[in-house]
């Protein structure tokens, strides 16, 4: 019997009772869906990812993976060698015609040494002991390598027994351990306590700030990592609290200077933000896909993203005029109006609503981004290392991240040399 003749069984009553018992199965499964697969959700996560024309423009016409298509390579830049080595023949009967150049990069031959130091004593006329000259500290293991395991350790984010293993696959005869790793790590986030305070500092008188915080269990509490960053400066800071008192520690109660965040509420009591435009056209581009009816009005916002973009560019007065426009009945409040009827959109328009008196500060400020795509790759190194270790066990982990991780990123986005600033700072 065919599935028609079996619901012909059924009365009418029945039939509505079983389609709408469905559909609020059905909007259940989808409330559950979302709250797994949004428009925070990265690409690589989703778990059904609805074709597009550039998927299928891929899927038509093969590629060939790896670099794009008529791509010659950039190449490698040679760094100044240390050591110049000349092979020759001697020999009386041979002429020399010409010579060609090879570099070769790798690892010295030990790439770790132990060096046995021995340190006379003597004795003065007035019975006083003196040592021998010499700078050696007195932990046992040298600045280069308490440099390298901290590097390690920020960049990939590996736990300590994983570090240990790195440093003993290279000498496999020394016996370190995770203790001893996390103990020279531990030393550096001590020693760059101080930089990090100055930071603090540059971080607020920077014309301004980007904001952006992530979740980050503590000794099997729940907890966040909240990053404060421009072009030259990161600053991470480790709490229990996703309030705006941890914004407010960093950058003091009465910041005055514009912040560029996704909207969360501990921002608010800044006076000058900056609402991120990609957040706001994800959220409208997912609801579209669901709600034909809304794809008008993402493409309306997508378009006023770019007129904002190049508005930045023009003087001020021309500035301030296409903020008024921006800002006029049939622009952003006219998108606000018809999502606010439009199925599905009505929470969306309200967030559109509240975020219409920040979205354009970077416009009125060109220095200011429009977006807060800054914070967030600079909050990625933290998040590799939460996937690796999960959380953070104590003190030290806490300290690891605000003090080395932000002088780190700060050193790397600053173009300095990561592994010297690193060694001036080993015990």
């Amino acid at each position: 019997m065919s599935l028609k003749d079996e619901l012909l069984k059924f009365s009418k009553e029945s039939l509505t009772d079983m389609i709408l018992q469905l559909t609020e199965k059905i909007e259940k499964l989808e409330a559950r869906f979302r709250q797994y697969e949004n428009f925070n959700t990265p690409t690589s996560r989703r778990r059904f990812r609805r074709n597009t024309d550039q998927d299928k423009k891929e899927n038509d016409d093969p590629r060939f993976p790896g670099r794009a298509k008529n791509h010659d390579g950039a190449g490698i830049k040679l760094p100044k060698p240390d050591v110049t080595k000349e092979h020759k023949i001697e020999d009386k009967n041979l002429v020399c015609v010409g010579k060609r150049t090879q570099y070769k990069i790798d690892f010295v031959d030990k790439p770790i040494i132990v060096t046995k130091h021995i340190i006379y004593s003597y004795k003065k006329t007035n019975g006083e002991i003196v040592e021998a000259p010499n700078d050696l500290s007195e932990n046992i293991y040298g600045k280069g390598i308490q440099a390298f395991i901290t590097l390690l350790k920020s960049i990939g984010g590996l736990s300590h027994q994983k570090l240990a293993d790195v440093i003993k696959s290279l000498r496999s005869d020394l016996t370190f351990c995770a203790a001893s790793s996390l103990a020279l790590t531990d030393t550096i986030s001590k020693k760059v306590q101080s930089q990090r305070n100055r930071l603090i500092k540059k971080i607020r008188d920077a014309p301004y700030s980007q904001e952006d915080e992530t979740g980050l269990r503590c000794d099997g509490k729940n907890g966040y990592v909240w990053v404060f960053c421009n072009p030259t400066m990161t600053l991470y800071e480790v709490n229990n609290s996703r309030s705006q008192e941890v914004p407010k520690k960093i950058l003091g109660e009465n910041y005055d200077k514009p912040g560029v965040n996704d909207g969360w509420a501990g921002y608010n009591f800044l006076k000058k933000r900056q609402r991120c435009w990609p957040h706001l056209t994800r959220e409208l581009d997912a609801l579209a896909v669901d709600f034909k009816d809304a794809i008008p009005q993402a493409l309306h916002l997508h378009e006023l993203y770019k007129k904002a973009l190049n508005t930045k560019k023009l003087p001020k007065k021309k500035r301030m005029n296409m903020i008024e426009i921006f800002n006029s009945s049939t622009e952003i409040p006219h998108i606000i109006n018809v999502l606010s009827t439009t199925k599905g959109c009505k929470e969306f328009a309200t967030t559109l609503k509240n975020a219409q008196p920040h979205m354009f500060t970077g416009v009125e400020y060109p220095e200011v981004p429009l977006d807060n795509n800054l914070s967030e790759r600079r909050i990625k190194p933290v998040i590799t290392i939460r996937k690796n270790s999960g959380c953070i066990r104590n003190e030290k982990g806490k300290r690891f991240i605000e003090n080395t991780m932000s002088m780190i990123q700060t050193w790397k986005s600053q173009k300095k040399d990561i592994y010297k600033k690193l060694i001036k700072y080993a015990a």
